[in-house]
């Protein structure tokens, strides 16, 4: 929960500075603008064990941001365990996101958000897709 909160403030302070910034009300440009200035201060640990490497934005307005949990590799997880992890961390991406006001202009322009989490060997474990449709 600590690191879904923290991440949602770093991206409302990146948000307003690139507001601020005057980056235009072209929707597509305003969000790429978001993730450039986001990366900018990546990777950065978001707690002991998760990396936050980048963020991307895809086609569809999808946002993604990509994670490494740097004491473990994919190994480590039996389809169970990365089953359990994704059940137990969607129910909080999720609150954050329809709970900061910081993401308002994200839910304005329909973002899906996407959390993918790699293992150390950086072999994908699971992807958390968060639509419009769920946080609406």
């Amino acid at each position: 929960m600590k690191t879904a909160i923290r991440i949602s403030a770093l991206i409302t302070v990146i948000l307003v500075g690139a507001l601020l910034g005057g980056c235009g009300a072209d929707p597509d440009k305003t969000l790429q603008t978001v993730v450039d200035q986001f990366n900018e201060t990546t990777p950065m640990m978001v707690d002991d064990q998760t990396r936050l490497d980048s963020a991307e934005l895809l086609e569809n307005r999808t946002m993604r941001m990509n994670y490494t949990l740097t004491s473990y590799a994919s190994t480590d997880f039996d389809e169970s365990m990365i089953t359990a992890m994704e059940e137990a961390m969607k129910p909080q991406v999720l609150e954050q996101i329809r709970s900061n006001a910081g993401l308002a202009i994200f839910k304005d322009y329909s973002v899906t958000f996407e959390y993918a989490v790699r293992g150390s060997d950086d072999v994908e474990l699971y992807v958390i897709s968060i639509t419009p449709e769920d946080y609406t």
